[in-house]
């Protein structure tokens, strides 16, 4: 039975580190639910780098969910924003 990924979100009202789950749509991953820790990255890599998700949810949304998605560039600005941020 296939969990419905938009049946009840959750908001955070801090960046407090806190436990949560986040549903994958789409890929490999279709369906699939992981434990992480809050507040998730706007990106996830799987699959040894093949398998990119992107968040749908806003930040504070704490039970997101990621869509598989083939267009890497918006993940690539995202990391060299970053690496400017950290410079």
């Amino acid at each position: 039975m296939k969990k419905n990924v938009n049946s009840h979100k959750t908001l955070s009202k801090s960046k407090v580190e806190t436990r949560c789950e986040i549903d994958f749509v789409g890929g490999n991953y279709d369906g699939k639910t992981l434990g992480m820790v809050f507040p998730t990255p706007k990106y996830i890599v799987l699959s040894m780098g093949t398998e990119l998700y992107e968040r749908q949810d806003p930040d504070m949304v704490v039970e997101a969910t990621y869509r598989y998605t083939n267009n890497w560039d918006g993940y690539k600005k995202h990391l060299e924003e970053r690496a400017h941020k950290n410079q």
